[in-house]
């Protein structure tokens, strides 16, 4: 399932069940499909030789099962392959983030994240609520290790981003938002290029 980007402003005292359910639910079809052997899951990668970046079979595994979770318990269609997809993506802007010593530290990373919790413990969210009782999770745990990737990957993307508007100036009459969204192009634009000029292996 994708991270869990944002925190709701909805009070622990006022539990919607409808949110707290599909908190459960998602969490429940995750554990679920975590449990399924290779053979069962819906995508099989075929190993590369050559590799520019090594990724287990267990970390896709992980990223299906939590697309197939949110899918199910929030009515959205997220494939396989678009997990997939996810996870070679995540590895190449690792890759290019440490190449250009873009990487965030692990003190900004810990801060990045103890940011999104303290939110969260402000304005307790249903949903979030659900999913850490089914996963059987303390709070540091859900953010500090279940969603650490995420919101890791967040850094990265936010520092390359700063580099590419190092690059491209803006224009002139050009609104902040629109220099931003098309920075965002650039990025999308860096990690095809990541993409058609890699060979990933899976292990």
């Amino acid at each position: 399932m994708p991270y869990v980007q944002a925190v709701f402003p909805i009070s622990l005292a006022k539990k919607e069940p409808d949110e707290w359910e599909k908190g459960q639910k998602d969490a429940q079809i995750y554990t679920e499909t975590g449990k399924m052997d290779r053979a069962s899951l819906p995508l099989n990668v075929v190993l590369q030789k050559n590799a520019d970046i090594t990724i287990t079979q267990e970390e896709i595994n992980d990223k299906i099962a939590r697309y197939t979770a949110y899918s199910q318990a929030f009515g959205v269609t997220l494939t396989p392959e678009q997990a997939m997809d996810k996870v070679i993506e995540r590895h190449l802007l690792k890759k290019y983030a440490l190449e250009n010593k873009l990487y965030p530290s692990e003190k900004e990373i810990i801060q990045h994240i103890q940011d999104i919790k303290n939110s969260y413990l402000q304005h307790q969210s249903p949903l979030i609520e659900g999913m850490i009782d089914e996963l059987g999770l303390s709070v540091n745990e859900f953010f500090f290790d279940f969603l650490r990737d995420g919101y890791e990957e967040d850094l990265v993307r936010l520092h390359i981003i700063n580099k590419l508007k190092a690059e491209h100036k803006k224009w002139n009459n050009e609104s902040d938002n629109d220099y931003h969204n098309r920075m965002i192009e650039e990025l999308h634009r860096l990690i095809e290029n990541l993409k058609n000029n890699s060979n990933p292996l899976v292990k």
